[in-house]
């Protein structure tokens, strides 16, 4: 009589340790890559639609996806920006992703360009804490549609003094958007200029009732706008905010002025709305530019 036999039991795979690795070469350029291939298709939408595809088998070539008929990525990515998607795809405790610009950059380009979302979110938060140029940050908002780095550069850059703008900023940002900025300035000069050169006297302004002296009190307000408030409003390196002078009247001596007065003169000088221009100035460049740039403010 036969022996009888139990039927044979297909061993299972461990969810956890059994990895799932197919190992493939890959060349850019003059650059062979090994490297597992469902790594890169888990991270990378564009990536998993590729491998998805069935290679073409001709008679007498080797496998594709070997040294000898490797797959060919060339022209579609450097082999500087695929090495640094690779050390993002490769990444441990051990092995972080180097905190180089350049690296990060590199990795944001393939990761939006392959929409791989992980990756993306991931260096571009990094990438917001190494405090690049608000120009760069522009242009790297514009290039791969991150629209917060641009509302969040512009208002700084607006406010920029003209001479800080180097050649790289201006080309980072575009020349019709310094054009804007440089007329923004031009228009503000224009502004306080003349703000310091009349001081802020509503046309019909009515002395308090219970000042026996406004003569004298309107002569010393004259004489502090121009030896006090005028040398701040033209100051060459840190001119004061216009918004800021009240604070300045209020915080400073005004001997020869009743208290009242000054007071009152101050309250009138926030009612005519005058020193709000360099806020209207600067909201309306930072709108402008966005527009130009097709970003909603």
């Amino acid at each position: 009589m036969s022996p009888t036999y139990g039927a044979v039991v297909r061993p299972i795979k461990h969810p956890e340790f059994y990895a799932d690795v197919h190992m493939v070469e890959i060349q850019i350029e003059n650059t062979l890559f090994r490297v597992d291939i469902n790594g890169l298709r888990r991270q990378a939408k564009v990536l998993e639609d590729v491998f998805s595809i069935p290679p073409s088998v001709a008679t007498g070539q080797p496998e594709e996806g070997t040294a000898e008929n490797p797959i060919q990525f060339t022209g579609l990515v450097t082999v500087d920006d695929f090495a640094a998607f690779l050390t993002w795809v490769g990444r441990n405790d051990e092995r972080p992703v180097p905190q180089d610009p350049q690296i990060l950059i590199a990795i944001l380009r393939v990761s939006h360009m392959w929409h791989a979302p992980k990756a993306f979110e991931d260096v571009k938060y990094q990438i917001e804490w190494l405090n690049l140029p608000h120009a760069q940050m522009v242009e790297l908002g514009l290039q791969y549609n991150i629209d917060e780095w641009v509302t969040t550069a512009i208002p700084i850059l607006v406010k920029a003094p003209l001479n800080t703008f180097t050649d790289l900023a201006v080309s980072q940002i575009g020349p019709t958007a310094f054009r804007m900025i440089a007329k923004s300035r031009e228009t503000l000069t224009t502004q306080r200029n003349l703000i310091a050169t009349v001081p802020l006297i509503p046309s019909d302004y009515r002395p308090l009732p219970h000042c026996s002296s406004h003569s004298r009190c309107l002569h010393v307000w004259k004489e502090r706008w121009i030896m006090l408030v005028v040398m701040e409003i033209i100051h060459p390196t840190r001119p004061i905010p216009l918004t800021s002078i009240p604070g300045l009247i209020t915080a400073s001596a005004y001997p020869g002025m009743t208290p009242h007065c000054k007071e009152d003169f101050v309250r009138l000088m926030l009612a005519s709305q005058r020193l709000g221009v360099e806020e209207k100035i600067w909201d309306g460049t930072v709108n402008a530019i966005l527009r130009h740039y097709n970003i909603l403010a």
